[in-house]
């Protein structure tokens, strides 16, 4: 079994978000979320964490995967972070595979799914401080059926490349490759 954790944290954020939140309708994400895809993205990447970051209703609820030794520091780097408050961990286990193994950062938009979901689940609005286990699971399962509509974004699209195994990336620098004619 691998040694992976999957954790999930929820926080508020302490910007404006009023305009351009990514809510039903809107395409536009605003700077400071961009800001930090793009810096997730960035170093996500670099040490093989993978996760999902879903924005709405001003409410971060994001998901990382990873070996606990770079998940863990990384949560407490997030903690310190000025764009939000009200950190909670909502959920924290050990797991055999990741859901998220392609992203080092997927971005989940506020869609009529997600919404509908909320409503199937009893929630009027998106709400991930007052979760359960079971809601998470489920926010988890339709996230790798959403479109990460951030990716019409170029200076976001630069990093979200898939996390590749380590025998893919040996392969890549060491075996010969074929010519292409």
């Amino acid at each position: 079994m691998a040694n992976l954790i999957r954790l999930t944290y929820v926080s508020k954020a302490t910007f404006d978000c009023s305009l351009g939140e990514g809510s039903v309708g809107s395409d536009e994400l605003v700077q400071e979320v961009q800001d930090i895809l793009a810096e997730a993205r960035k170093n996500n990447q670099k040490s093989q964490v993978s996760g999902a970051l879903f924005f709405g209703e001003g409410y971060f609820f994001q998901c990382l995967e990873g070996k606990p030794s770079l998940v863990l520091p990384l949560v407490e780097k997030i903690k310190t972070d000025p764009r939000h408050e009200g950190f909670k961990i909502s959920y924290q286990k050990a797991v055999p595979r990741r859901y998220f193994s392609g992203w080092s950062m997927k971005y989940v938009p506020v869609t009529p799914d997600v919404i509908n979901l909320m409503k199937s689940r009893g929630y009027p609005e998106f709400d991930p401080v007052n979760f359960h286990e079971s809601d998470i699971n489920e926010m988890f399962e339709m996230f790798t059926k959403v479109d990460d509509t951030s990716l019409l974004n170029e200076r976001l699209r630069e990093y979200s490349s898939i996390i590749k195994p380590w025998w893919q990336r040996f392969g890549e620098l060491f075996l010969p490759r074929t010519r292409q004619i």
